[in-house]
């Protein structure tokens, strides 16, 4: 059985920053995916979806994969919602799920950020995590706090630590994700 960690917390906690510091100093390989923020005019207007391998490289290679995208955005015409953002789950789909296919042949480390309620509009996402927390690579991952039939199911596996994520803690999380998993600098 592989090592399950995620993390939750309230919004704005440090969640992201907390895994993308954790990835930093990891000396392993990582894959997977980050989400980010998309800010215009100084106000949060969306979340783009980024694989790992993407930063260093172009959005998309010479095959055409693509390696980031808008997952969400104030302007998005989608009927699927979440508040002020539509949600385009091709980007989910395109850009996470083959993320973590990827993650799952090839790293030593699986990254999921996040598990949420953008991400859960995609039946094929949610199959990817499942996918992704059933193999024999470890998972690092955010989790919605928010109660959910499959949001409740993960964090209810035997095989998964859920970590709440707190201004007290979040400095000293990184090293300790890294004791957790085993793994020295």
């Amino acid at each position: 059985m592989s090592v399950n960690i995620l993390l939750t917390g309230r919004p704005r906690t440090g969640k992201t920053t907390i895994i993308k510091k954790f990835v930093r100093i990891c000396p392993v390989s990582a894959g997977g995916f980050f989400t980010c923020e998309i800010r215009e005019r100084g106000k949060r207007a969306g979340f783009s979806i980024e694989a790992i391998r993407s930063r260093d490289r172009e959005a998309q290679d010479a095959s055409g994969k693509k390696y980031r995208a808008v997952m969400a955005h104030v302007n998005s015409p989608s009927p699927y919602r979440v508040g002020k953002y539509g949600v385009n789950t091709s980007a989910i789909d395109e850009v996470g799920i083959a993320a973590l296919r990827q993650g799952m042949k090839s790293s030593e480390l699986i990254i999921i950020d996040e598990i949420g309620r953008m991400e859960m509009y995609s039946s094929l996402f949610k199959a990817a995590v499942n996918n992704a927390l059933d193999s024999s690579v470890p998972v690092l991952g955010v989790i919605q706090m928010k109660a959910g039939p499959f949001l409740d199911s993960i964090r209810g596996r035997d095989d998964a630590t859920v970590i709440q994520v707190t201004p007290d803690n979040r400095e000293e999380l990184p090293g300790r994700l890294l004791e957790m998993f085993g793994l020295k600098t």
